[in-house]
C-alpha cells in the first residue's frame, strides 16, 4: 500500500468499526487501517455528538433530540449492513481521496446475495441521511434519492414537516450588509442610479483592481444592479452566507440585517412565475470562500421554509430542475457554464424565471469573468466590477470589508417583509 491513496483507485477492504451512519474504519489487505467518511451525504449526529448538530440542515425538523435518535438509528443501520463485511472502497473523480481532517472520502459498495449495493445511495434512499450539497459527481443522484425519500415519508423524513416551519427573520429591510462586495457596473461604463436599488453609504470607498474597472469616484457606489428586461440582477456580495451567523462562530449577531427578505423579494420581483429558489452548485462553488452552494446557506433555507419555499441545489442545470424554480442563484463559478447550460438558463428566463448573480471581491479575475459571462449570455449588460468596496464607518464587526448600508431605492418593492 502506498503512503497515500490515489483518487482514481479502487480497493477491497474490511469494515472493522462503525462510528456512525456516515463514518467507518476499514482495514486494507496489508493491515493498514483508515477512517472513511462516507462521501456525498450526512447523517444526524448521534447522542454523543448532539451538540454539533445544526437543525437548520434538516428541512422541516427542529428537534435536536429526535435528530439524535435518528443518528443512533443510522448508526445501527450501518452496523447491520457493513460491520465485519468486505466492501469495495472507491473515490469521486472530482474530489481528492482525503479530506481536510485526514479521513478518506469514499464510496462503499457491498454484495447482498449476488447484487451490488451502493451504500451511499442506500443510506439516503432509506431516509437515514440527507444529500450533502457538494460538487461531487453523484450529487444530483443522491439529492434525487433524498427527494424521493422525503416524498414517501421514509425514515426520519416521516417526522418532518417543512410546511409547519414558523416564519423567521421576515421583517422589513432597514439595513443590509454585504461581505467583501464588488460594485456593480454596466458593460459600457457606470451603472445608472435608477438601476441600483442598493448603494453603499457615502463613507464607502472603492479599491479598483483592474485598469478596465469602472471608478465611481465621488459618485454613489452601486452594490446591487437590476435588469428587469433580462430578469437578471447582480449582487456584489454573498448576502446569505452562513459564515456570518453568530451560531457558526461569527462574533456579531447579524440576524437583524435584511439579507434574507431582500434576496427573496429580488428573486420574486424579477420573476414572472412561482416556484422554489434554485442554486447552481456544479461549477466549483462548493469549497471556495468566494462562492455559495446550498450547504453554505442552511439558515437561508430555514427562512425560505417559513415562507413555504424550498432551497434546492443541483449540479447539472437540466430543464426539469429549472422548471421547478422561480429564481436561480449563481455564485461566482470557479469554472464556466457550458453553452448547453446557458441555453437552458435562457429558456428558464424566457419562461419567467429570474437569475440573481452573486459576486465577491474575494473571487479571482477568471471566476468573476465566468459570472459576467452568465449575465452576458442572458442578454444583460450588468457586470460585477473588478474592485473591492470598503467602509470604515459603516460595517459589521469593525471590518471595513463587511460594509453596511441603508441607502435604498424604496420606490421598488424589495424592502418589505416577503410574507406581507
Amino acid at each position: 500500500m502506498p503512503s497515500d491513496i490515489a483518487a482514481d483507485t479502487t480497493h477491497t477492504v474490511t469494515v472493522v468499526e462503525v462510528t456512525d451512519g456516515d463514518t467507518v474504519d476499514v482495514r486494507f489487505d496489508d493491515g493498514r487501517e483508515e477512517e472513511v467518511r462516507i462521501v456525498g451525504l450526512d447523517t444526524p449526529e448521534t447522542e454523543r455528538n448532539r451538540r454539533f448538530e445544526r437543525t437548520q440542515e434538516w428541512p422541516g425538523m427542529d428537534d435536536p433530540e429526535r435528530l439524535a435518535e435518528w443518528g443512533e438509528r443510522g448508526k445501527e443501520f450501518a452496523r447491520e449492513r457493513l460491520a465485519g463485511e468486505t466492501v469495495t472502497l472507491s473515490f469521486d473523480p472530482s474530489e481528492p481521496a482525503r479530506g481536510n481532517y485526514g479521513r478518506l472520502l469514499g464510496y462503499l459498495e457491498y454484495d447482498d446475495r449476488g447484487e451490488t449495493v451502493f451504500y451511499n445511495r442506500e443510506l439516503v434512499a432509506e431516509g437515514y441521511a440527507r444529500a450533502y450539497h457538494s460538487g461531487i459527481t453523484t450529487h444530483d443522484a443522491l439529492a434525487g434519492a433524498e427527494e424521493r425519500a422525503r416524498e414517501a415519508d421514509r425514515g426520519l423524513w416521516g417526522e418532518t414537516d417543512p410546511g409547519a416551519t414558523d416564519p423567521v427573520r421576515d421583517d422589513p429591510v432597514e439595513e443590509l450588509f454585504l461581505p467583501w462586495p464588488t460594485s456593480v457596473r454596466a458593460a459600457d461604463g457606470p451603472l445608472a442610479s435608477e438601476r441600483a436599488p442598493v448603494r453603499a453609504e457615502s463613507t464607502a470607498t472603492q479599491t479598483v483592481r483592474a485598469s478596465s474597472a469602472v471608478d465611481y469616484g465621488d459618485d454613489p457606489i452601486p452594490l446591487v444592479g437590476v435588469d428587469r428586461d433580462a430578469r437578471v440582477a447582480v449582487v456584489g456580495g454573498l448576502l446569505v452566507h452562513e459564515d456570518y451567523e453568530q451560531s457558526e462562530g461569527f462574533p456579531v449577531d447579524t440576524s437583524e440585517f435584511g439579507g434574507f427578505p431582500f434576496l427573496t423579494n429580488l428573486l420574486a420581483w424579477l420573476a414572472g412565475r412561482d416556484g422554489d429558489v434554485l442554486v447552481d452548485g456544479g461549477h466549483g462553488q462548493f469549497g471556495v470562500d468566494y462562492a455559495l452552494s446550498a450547504e453554505d446557506a442552511a439558515y437561508y433555507r430555514r427562512y425560505l421554509e417559513g415562507q413555504g419555499l424550498e432551497l434546492v441545489q443541483r449540479n447539472r442545470l437540466s430543464g426539469p430542475f429549472l422548471d421547478r424554480g422561480r429564481g436561480l442563484l449563481v455564485a461566482t463559478p470557479v469554472g464556466p457554464l457550458g453553452e448547453g447550460e446557458l441555453d437552458r438558463v435562457r429558456s428558464f428566463r424566457d419562461g419567467g424565471g429570474s437569475v440573481v448573480l452573486l459576486g465577491s471581491a474575494a473571487a479571482p479575475a477568471h471566476a468573476r469573468e465566468n459570472l459576467n459571462r452568465v449575465a452576458e449570455g442572458l442578454g444583460s449588460d450588468l457586470r460585477a466590477n473588478a474592485d473591492l468596496v470598503r467602509d470604515v464607518d459603516h460595517n459589521v464587526d469593525d471590518d471595513p470589508a463587511l460594509p453596511t448600508t441603508g441607502r435604498f431605492d424604496r420606490s421598488l418593492p424589495l424592502f418589505g417583509a416577503f410574507g406581507d
